[in-house]
């Protein structure tokens, strides 16, 4: 997986709210006894600017197009996800996409409160 793999999701006046993996980083398959269905859970690593860093947990039946997701904290997912995860890089490109947002902002920030000539001796 590289970069271009990670999506930053932005709020109604452009500012980014989130960075998600676009790839999961764990496939997890298994079949319900009671039913005979195959139930597939697709594990991503995601950064809020609000809430931090979580796994969003995306479940399907297999053959369905319906699904729902849930989020959990890194320190509620399994060893097997947790091992997946390291081995991945996602928390890599994440690290890297949020470290990018940031200097963009901090930069934005330096142009509102410097003047263009760069005399910053002033503040």
């Amino acid at each position: 997986m590289n970069a271009s793999s990670v999506r930053v999701v932005q709020g109604k006046d452009g500012t980014p709210i989130m960075v998600r993996d676009e790839e999961p980083f764990f496939v997890d398959r298994w079949r319900d006894v009671e039913t005979g269905n195959e139930i597939v859970n697709e594990y991503r690593l995601v950064f809020d600017f609000r809430e931090g860093l979580f796994v969003e947990i995306t479940q399907r039946l297999e053959g369905s197009t319906g699904e729902f997701s849930w989020e959990v904290p890194l320190d509620q997912i399994g060893e097997e996800a947790l091992t997946k995860l390291k081995e991945s890089g996602s928390l890599e490109r994440i690290r890297a996409k949020v470290k990018e947002i940031m200097q963009g902002l901090t930069e934005n920030l330096d142009s509102l409160f410097f003047d263009p000539i760069g005399d910053r001796r002033r503040f």
